[in-house]
């Protein structure tokens, strides 16, 4: 006889076990995309990672990488987000989103001065974290719980 599934309190705790656990509701494109902006801005215009089914994932014992091959960046230089533009993001991306390893990743690039967006792989192990950032050539991947980027040597240009 199998255990009953519940809900998972945390997506640790649903990557722990997907035939255990169920998701949450997510939440819808609109306030996703404020909530991410909200945490951008809480971060002092460094970075966020929002969930759809969670929510913030900061303090979370997970690692942030960037697989999708084109970055996403604002249209302006600087750190500023416009809100319409990161609505416009999540509701373009929702498939993707939808996925339980994805979040929205929007994160401040001092060197090229920009604000980018992108979908993020979400995982529980540092190595296979480490291991997806080299594959992909990305130049980092951010360690949620400790709060600190990670740097991986790799460009950020797409491999394809």
């Amino acid at each position: 006889m199998s255990a009953e599934r519940r809900e998972a309190a945390s997506l640790s705790e649903y990557l722990s076990d997907p035939e255990r656990f169920d998701l949450p509701l997510p939440c819808d494109a609109n306030l996703a995309a404020e909530q991410t902006c909200k945490i951008y801005e809480e971060s002092g215009r460094q970075g966020a990672t929002f969930h759809l089914y969670f929510g913030n994932l900061l303090d979370r014992p997970l690692f942030s990488v960037g697989l999708l091959p084109d970055l996403f960046p604002l249209p302006e230089p600087g750190r500023a987000v416009d809100l319409k533009d990161l609505r416009a993001f999540v509701r373009g991306n929702q498939d993707l989103l939808k996925q339980p390893q994805h979040g929205v990743g929007l994160w401040y690039d001092a060197e090229d001065d920009q604000v980018f967006m992108d979908i993020v792989v979400l995982v529980s192990e540092r190595e296979e974290a480490i291991a997806l950032g080299a594959k992909y050539n990305q130049k980092s991947m951010f360690d949620l719980q400790a709060g600190e980027v990670i740097w991986l040597g790799g460009t950020g240009e797409s491999i394809l």
